[in-house]
């Protein structure tokens, strides 16, 4: 998949055969340390979400509820609309799911897992870890529709070029802002370090994604090529026998 000259993954790719639509998602936790421990031991605030990977895309448009399945420890929870995500306190890391239920019925349910995590390791190994302020764990997922309904496609286009527009938008409020001189504005145009890391992090995973697919492909392409070569040598040597 190439990249649009803004710098962000193009968001559709067509082709005569079949129209393919990607959209990109992030999920994971973020967790704040209390700094003590509460009297019913809980030494954590911790949210866990499904977000989109470009803000301000909306989710609502192809999923129809997320499910976080947080047994045994704390209840299921449902979210219907964004933001998608559930909020508790507590003191342990578990492991736990995230079921995407689409809009399209056809589309199975998708389930993601996830390491719920509070603190910082130091060593994997031996599962040495320090207490910090904040701490945030998330992955990058893509959600792939192939051949989409026309009312999902069409709701898709519409809600990307929303998006565009108010991009543009802010990109230019920032721009007229800047020009006048305005201290507020110049110091938030300065990168937020763990922002930097993290859409530097997500973008790596996308184009490591991006290059695995590609060499699928290559491979799906030589693969059929040796298939033919060999049914030609088969039907040479069937019809070198049969002569003989």
């Amino acid at each position: 998949m190439e990249s649009s000259g803004d710098g962000f993954p193009d968001k559709t790719e067509s082709t005569q055969q079949a129209q393919v639509i990607s959209r990109g998602i992030v999920y994971g936790n973020t967790a704040r340390y209390f700094g003590f421990h509460r009297e019913d031991g809980h030494t954590h605030e911790w949210k866990l979400y499904v977000r989109p990977y470009i803000d301000g895309q909306d989710l609502s448009s192809f999923i129809r509820k997320v499910v976080f399945v947080l047994d045994p420890y704390y209840a299921k929870k449902e979210v219907t609309e964004p933001p998608y995500e559930v909020q508790h306190t507590g003191w342990g890391e578990f492991d736990l799911e995230i079921k995407i239920v689409f809009r399209i019925r056809a589309m199975r349910t998708l389930t993601l897992n996830h390491y719920l995590r509070l603190v910082e390791y130091i060593n994997h190994d031996t599962g040495d870890f320090i207490y910090t302020n904040s701490v945030r764990s998330e992955h990058y997922d893509e959600i792939i529709f192939s051949r989409p309904p026309e009312k999902l496609r069409l709701a898709l286009e519409v809600s990307q070029d929303r998006n565009d527009r108010a991009m543009q938008s802010r990109q230019l409020g920032v721009q007229s802002n800047a020009s006048e001189g305005d201290g507020e504005v110049r110091r938030k145009l300065r990168d937020d370090e763990h922002t930097l890391k993290r859409a530097l992090s997500l973008q790596s995973i996308r184009s490591a994604r991006q290059k695995v697919r590609r060499e699928i492909e290559l491979l799906k392409h030589v693969i059929c090529r040796r298939q033919d070569e060999i049914l030609r040598l088969t039907n040479r040597i069937q019809t070198h026998e049969n002569g003989a």
